[in-house]
């Protein structure tokens, strides 16, 4: 089971590393907030909500990475 934590962590560890890199492009786009008001959504995320939130990819991978490893286990069994 050591090889198989070695790559889980390897994975975690990866997935991490890629969406901090991305919360830190999204930042550097972002503008700074004029008067104390948000600016309009823009039309890309308008059309692509889900595609274009990060925490729902996050949700997305985490879930793939579990049902990896319980339908191996299961094969396994």
């Amino acid at each position: 089971m050591g090889d198989y934590l070695s790559l889980l962590i390897l994975a975690v560890v990866a997935v991490a590393v890629v969406l901090i890199l991305y919360t830190v492009k999204v930042l550097k786009q972002q503008s700074v907030v004029k008067a104390g008001m948000d600016e309009p959504i823009p039309k890309n995320v308008q059309q692509h909500p889900y595609v274009k939130n990060p925490v729902f990819w996050a949700y997305l991978i985490g879930a793939a990475l579990i049902l990896g490893v319980i339908f191996y286990f299961a094969a396994q069994w």
